[in-house]
């Protein structure tokens, strides 16, 4: 479970600027925003592809991006990993995507690295950029949190007798 605030100040004499979270597992993925056509979308390596549309941002705007990975039972075996995307203080969601790449999700036996950055494309010589990344936090349970959690759910499905 990830989670930033991001804001694109400037991008003069640029093609374009895809900003957000980065995603590098067989090649760079992206969730967040390309200038050009204020697309808010994700795309790339690993990650299930997801566009929410053209026009939503514009240079200047203040964007909060979630992701929330769940593992599945395995690779390719069971329930699927998915993934959910949302954006603008968290309430426009794309639901939970299932992985169709990589055997089902994010293989076991390798990292995948994520963080966040911005890619510019078709820059002039005097092109400029400036980007603000912020509130940026990332969760994880523990395996503490996992056992109370699954204690937890035994005891809601003990019967009485």
């Amino acid at each position: 479970d990830m989670q930033m605030t991001m804001q694109i100040n400037e991008a003069s004499n640029v093609g374009n600027v895809e900003a957000g979270f980065q995603a590098d597992l067989f090649g760079l993925g992206l969730f967040g925003v390309l200038s050009a056509n204020g697309e808010i979308a994700a795309f790339g390596s690993v990650l299930p592809f997801h566009s929410f549309g053209t026009g939503l941002y514009n240079i200047g705007d203040e964007l909060m991006l979630r992701m929330v990975h769940t593992p599945g039972d395995g690779e390719g075996m069971g329930a699927p990993s998915t993934m959910e995307y949302m954006y603008n203080n968290l309430t426009t969601a794309s639901g939970s995507i299932v992985f169709t790449t990589t055997e089902g999700g994010i293989p076991s036996s390798f990292d995948m690295f994520t963080g966040v950055g911005a890619q510019i494309n078709s820059p002039a010589s005097d092109a400029m950029v400036d980007i603000s990344y912020s509130n940026i936090t990332a969760s994880v349970p523990t395996p503490a949190t996992l056992g109370l959690l699954g204690l937890a759910g035994l005891g809601a499905t003990r019967r009485r007798r």
